[in-house]
């Protein structure tokens, strides 16, 4: 009898082990999903052409009918793809890492956001990138820097 606890309790530590292994992979896997969302061609050319045309003066409008409107539109869709890996990774990180082009590209494309919601009927749309983009304005008070 006590063979087989101490058998069971070396297969339970097994097991803790491989769990908690597997879950460290899987939050690096997903960190490195996040860097390759934030660093690949597509975000960096669109928030690359936003960024730099847009600069942040109080109220901005729509990009929407716009000739940067595809890029636009392409910048929500991979920061609202980033902003939805955060339940897997820490918050603090992704913060910390992007936290100004994250704020800034809110503060550009709140309008932008808006009129795609009401066109589309899509009141949630992006709704991941608005959360994460109003955190880092006001974390990094974004509006005061970008005056």
């Amino acid at each position: 009898m006590a063979v087989s606890t101490v058998v069971t309790a070396i297969a339970t530590l097994v097991i803790a082990i491989g769990i908690v292994y597997t879950a460290r992979q899987f939050k690096f896997s997903t960190w490195l999903k996040a860097q390759e969302i934030f660093t690949g061609y597509k975000l960096t050319k669109s928030r690359t052409q936003i960024l730099q045309k847009f600069p942040y003066y109080k109220k901005l409008t729509s990009m929407i009918g716009t000739a940067d409107e595809q890029a636009a539109k392409e910048l929500c869709r991979r920061m609202d793809e980033l902003a939805r890996l955060v339940p897997y990774i820490s918050k603090e990180n992704v913060l910390e890492t992007w936290d100004y082009p994250l704020g800034k590209s809110w503060m550009i494309l709140e309008p932008t956001v808006r009129d795609e919601r009401e066109k589309t009927y899509h009141p949630d749309k992006w709704e991941a990138f608005k959360d994460l983009g109003e955190q880092a304005v006001r974390k990094y008070g974004l509006e005061e820097k970008n005056k």
